[in-house]
């Protein structure tokens, strides 16, 4: 009888990324890219509000889950562009 070879299974990578339609790429900064989503971070959720930099807003409007060939998973988080937080100075009493 012919032994069968075991073959480790190999670790599932699975990798983040956020995009950003064309169209919304002007409201990055002059000459940046669009940042990495932190390894080991949870994934935002359709509808959540995430922060590129202290003072730039942006929606999640779709997640994307992408089961790869290699058995590792593709997580695309699309964002729209909601608006600089502080655009006008905000009036009233600060208690």
């Amino acid at each position: 009888m012919a032994r069968q070879q075991r073959h480790p299974h190999a670790e599932a990578s699975a990798g983040t990324h956020l995009c950003i339609p064309d169209d919304q790429l002007e409201h990055l900064r002059s000459g940046e890219r669009v940042p990495r989503w932190p390894a080991g971070a949870d994934a935002p959720r359709k509808g959540d509000v995430v922060y590129l930099t202290s003072v730039s807003a942006w929606a999640v409007t779709l997640v994307v889950h992408e089961l790869l060939a290699d058995g590792g998973l593709r997580i695309e988080i699309w964002l729209e562009w909601i608006g600089f937080a502080r655009e006008r100075p905000l009036s009233g009493t600060v208690h």
